[in-house]
């Protein structure tokens, strides 16, 4: 089994505080959130986790409605791991993935909206980087 690295938030943005995760989370429904990561994990998990076209298509879904800054912002958080080395790299895989999913079944929240906003989505996105950190420090 071939080792990746996933970087986590800190890795992203080493110069910021961790966010506390209920609190980028508090406003969205966790149903959203399930049906995101469950989609971006039968994405990887059906395909090769490793290949890279699946992992710039997860990518663009999750990222489609995010600003310039925002994009640019996780561009230069991922750009090091890239550059380093582009074939033990990835960013979504089934352990972050479905720890995000078991994270929102544990602390449910019901609350009707119509659509998520773009930056609620950038917060889940923020949310998912500290998922990864969480795992990859325990």
């Amino acid at each position: 089994m071939q080792m990746k690295t996933t970087p986590g938030f800190k890795e992203f943005f080493n110069n910021e505080p961790t966010p506390n995760i209920a609190e980028l989370l508090e406003d969205i429904p966790s149903k959203c959130i399930i049906g995101i990561f469950s989609k971006i994990n039968a994405e990887v998990s059906l395909q090769s986790n490793s290949s890279n076209e699946t992992q710039q298509k997860c990518y663009n879904f999750l990222t489609q409605r995010f600003t310039k800054e925002q994009k640019l912002k996780i561009y230069l958080g991922l750009k090091p791991f890239f550059d380093e080395d582009k074939e033990n790299f990835t960013l979504f895989s089934s352990l972050y993935l479905v720890e995000f999913i078991k994270h929102e079944l544990i602390n449910h929240r019901e609350i009707e909206i119509a659509d998520t906003t773009p930056e609620q989505e950038y917060r889940i996105f923020i949310a998912y980087l500290c998922i990864i950190e969480i795992v990859n420090n325990k």
